[in-house]
């Protein structure tokens, strides 16, 4: 797949690719703190195995860690390799060797892994058929980067939080955290169906992420309420997914529908259909006023009503008091409320039958 696949670039791999193997179109190794010069050999020796070299040519790049270069400085200073130790660099990463300080802290490369290889200076010239077919290129200089420095780039400028964020749409269009969540699962049921019936050998190779990553996923409900056409899904679709940019908007689509019965309490996933399909009116009709019931006899011509049963409760005369001069005319005020020396109430309660 990835020397055939013309639309393969990048390869990411364990160290069971650094050796045999002689895949044609491998222009640059990148390995990720090598623990020894022969990890650097044989690793970087899978790049460069067509011929003729392109402009700049193969490259083995090695990334180390600030901390593994202060080792490589320790251990020259010691003058011995590692011993065991519990610092948690030695139990990620091994023991570091002389040979692979020394490598890490060379002025040259390329001199110092002809040193402890002991390769010549330089090459021989081979006769052999394939050396006279397709003769090995001779460096003049050498082009490691201790003799040759790589320019440094120019520093990227950032961009401030407020332009990266997009552009979401009024509040009231936004969706919620419930939504989302039962959005995403439908784009990766979405994905996944594309993904199950595509005969490409290039899809099938890799995972249904590939066609609507989660992160794309998360973006387009950043702004869902902007989703109208195929024009406004361009900037979520990648190669894989091209083709389906019409059953990615009918997606969509229903999503939307579903949203409107979550936003008013309903089950989206219920079949009964809402009784408007513009969805304005039918929230237009929710919204308005409920009428007040009438109430309607549930009795006949033929049968006559039954009295309506009466309640009465009769309360007790209030008790007379004997009042001071000082409480009298809270007691005036208090007795012009009342009317005679007792009172009778009668409260009718009317049932209505049920």
């Amino acid at each position: 797949m990835f020397v055939n696949n013309t639309d393969c670039q990048i390869l990411i791999s364990t160290d069971a690719l650094k050796v045999g193997n002689d895949f044609p179109n491998v222009d640059d190794v990148i390995i990720l703190n090598p623990e020894s010069p022969e990890d650097v050999l044989q690793m970087g020796g899978r790049a460069g195995r067509k011929q003729p070299y392109s402009n700049p040519g193969p490259r083995a790049i090695c990334y180390y860690t600030q901390s593994t270069m202060k080792r490589a400085n320790t251990v020259l200073e010691n003058g011995k390799d590692e011993q065991n130790s519990s610092d948690q660099n030695y139990s990620r990463h091994g023991k570091m060797t002389v040979q692979m300080a020394k490598l890490i802290l060379t002025g040259c490369i390329t001199a110092e892994l002809d040193s402890q290889f002991g390769n010549p200076a330089e090459d021989s010239r081979c006769f052999c058929e394939s050396c006279l077919t397709l003769p090995t290129p001779t460096n003049d200089n050498c082009r490691c980067s201790c003799c040759q420095p790589e320019t440094p780039l120019p520093p990227i400028p950032r961009e401030s939080a407020c332009s990266q964020r997009p552009t979401r749409g009024p509040m009231a269009t936004r969706v919620s955290m419930d939504m989302r969540d039962y959005g995403s699962n439908a784009l990766r049921r979405f994905r996944f169906q594309i993904w199950k019936k595509s005969q490409s050998p290039r899809l099938c190779s890799l995972p249904p992420a590939a066609l609507l990553h989660d992160n794309t996923i998360s973006g387009i409900f950043d702004v869902f309420s902007q989703l109208r056409s195929v024009a406004d899904l361009s900037p979520y679709v990648n190669g894989f997914l091209q083709g389906h940019e019409q059953s990615l908007l009918a997606e969509i689509e229903e999503l939307r529908k579903k949203f409107g019965r979550m936003n008013i309490g309903l089950d989206p996933d219920e079949s009964s259909s809402l009784p408007s399909n513009s969805y304005d009116n039918f929230f237009a009709s929710i919204n308005a006023p409920e009428k007040a019931p009438t109430y309607q006899s549930p009795l006949s011509a033929n049968v006559e009503p039954s009295p309506v049963p009466k309640l009465t409760i009769r309360i007790p005369p209030l008790a007379k008091r004997k009042l001071s001069n000082a409480s009298r005319p809270r007691a005036t005020a208090k007795r012009s409320n009342h009317t005679g020396s007792s009172i009778h109430r009668q409260i009718a309660i009317l049932t209505s039958q049920s």
